[in-house]
């Protein structure tokens, strides 16, 4: 009998879990639909992890529509890319590439070429504009919160700002301000 009630516990936890299709659409952001398949090419990620990958896209979305008068200079970054992760091995990352190719049906260079290198390229246009506006030279714990709590406070502060042209069909739930995914 306990057996059983294991096996329906099991049963109820994998029925309840979300499932997402490739082109349910994750998010509309200033018009655009944003699909799991866009997100999941992006980020990777995948069930439960899905709702945050979708806020770090919109996020993205977001902070690069507040960086485009800053005009950052990424050539250099995008160079160095093409180095660090360069052929065979893609800097360690051959296996992650493969997976993702293999999901989008296409060849591990197109991957890079195509996807890993948007994503780059959007992760320090982030990161830029984040580093530009905040002191991160954060050295204890307690700084670091606060810091991180900042973060999330100009992030809260992009939604609200856009909730006009953003509408997001998978949610993900507050983030703890000790944890933030953009410092």
């Amino acid at each position: 009998m306990r057996y059983l009630w294991i096996v329906l516990c099991l049963f109820l936890v994998v029925a309840c879990a979300p499932k997402y299709n490739d082109d349910d659409v994750a998010a509309v952001i200033f018009g655009e639909e944003v699909t799991v398949k866009d997100v999941r090419a992006l980020y990777g990620m995948d069930g439960e992890r899905l709702p945050g990958a979708v806020r770090y896209y919109v996020l993205e979305e977001l902070i690069a529509k507040e960086a485009e008068g800053n005009n950052y200079d990424i050539s250099e970054f995008m160079d160095d890319l093409d180095f660090t992760y360069s052929p065979p091995d893609y800097g360690g990352n051959l296996e992650f590439f493969e997976k993702q190719a293999d999901y989008l049906g296409i060849s591990v260079e197109e991957y890079y070429e195509v996807y890993w290198k948007e994503r780059s390229r959007r992760g320090q246009i982030a990161n830029l504009h984040i580093t530009g506006m905040f002191d991160l030279h954060a050295e204890t714990e307690e700084e670091i919160e606060q810091v991180n709590a900042k973060i999330e406070a100009y992030l809260d502060e992009l939604l609200k700002k856009y909730e006009d042209v953003i509408e997001v069909y998978i949610m993900w739930e507050k983030v703890d301000a000790r944890k933030s995914s953009f410092s």
